[in-house]
């Protein structure tokens, strides 16, 4: 949303440019959203901490012990968001 309000439009090179957290951010802000929009919110701002963490602090014990608890669930919630965006 802009600050005068108004939904702001995004184009697919502006997605394309996205980090996974700013793509979580804009479905998020979504106004009339359905319910997969919802969900592959959700997945993306789920799976978004354990990506920053690789990123970002990626040698870090606490950060592989992380990923390593998290990886399956994330695959499933990968799994199940790319079946919405298909459906």
């Amino acid at each position: 949303m802009r600050p005068n309000g108004k939904p702001r439009q995004i184009s697919e090179a502006d997605i394309e440019a996205m980090t996974m957290g700013a793509l979580a951010k804009a479905f998020a802000e979504i106004q009339t959203k359905n319910q997969a929009d919802s969900q592959i919110a959700s997945v993306l701002a789920a799976i978004n901490k354990d990506r920053v963490r690789v990123v970002h602090h990626k040698g870090k014990p606490d950060t592989e012990a992380s990923l390593r608890k998290n990886v399956g669930q994330h695959m499933w919630k990968i799994i199940s968001g790319l079946k919405l965006l298909l459906e």
